[in-house]
């Protein structure tokens, strides 16, 4: 082979523009139809199988009765917070330390405070911290305030503090804590 300066070389094979974009349309069909055959082929993952549900509880027969019945907690629930602030006014600013009788009673030398309850026939009183009412019943604690959950108490002496806890009834006769603090 006689020598040929480089500028006279030829570069080797190269495909023309239109065989280059042909193949490269083949190669996509090519990859398309096996994927297709592929997936066809393919075993289906199974199918999720729901969990049971448990079954909801049922709610009473007559609604109407439960709701009055929680409508009447909390009326008595605000009846206790305004009688506890009217006993701590009447009363040189002493909180009561017992409920008896229909009204709020302290120390010795201090005016009752009747109140008056549709729901309620006694009513607890405590002091400070203290856990949520889970029960049917209710309390007024003073030097406290409600806890974030709005259900317990935290401790707070400073003036003035007091809330009511009691629960209200749910459907499936469970009681949701409440904290009231007006």
């Amino acid at each position: 082979m006689p020598y040929q300066p480089p500028s006279q070389r030829g570069h080797g094979f190269r495909p023309s523009r239109g065989a280059v974009i042909f193949c490269c349309v083949l190669a996509l069909i090519a990859g398309f139809v096996a994927f297709v055959v592929y997936d066809y082929n393919h075993p289906e993952a199974n199918p999720i199988t729901a969990a049971a549900k448990p079954k909801a509880p049922k709610p009473p027969a007559d609604n109407s009765v439960l709701e009055s019945e929680n409508e009447q907690r909390q009326q008595d629930a605000r009846a206790v917070t305004y009688g506890g602030g009217n006993f701590y006014r009447a009363n040189a600013y002493a909180y009561p330390t017992a409920f008896a009788n229909g009204a709020f009673t302290g120390a010795a030398g201090t005016k009752p405070q009747s109140i008056k309850l549709t729901y309620y026939k006694t009513v607890s009183v405590a002091s400070g911290a203290q856990q949520s009412v889970k029960t049917d019943e209710i309390r007024f604690v003073y030097d406290a305030a409600c806890a974030p959950s709005l259900s317990a108490t935290v401790a707070n002496k400073a003036g003035y503090n007091y809330v009511v806890q009691y629960a209200i009834q749910q459907p499936d006769g469970t009681f949701s804590p409440q904290c009231l603090k007006l």
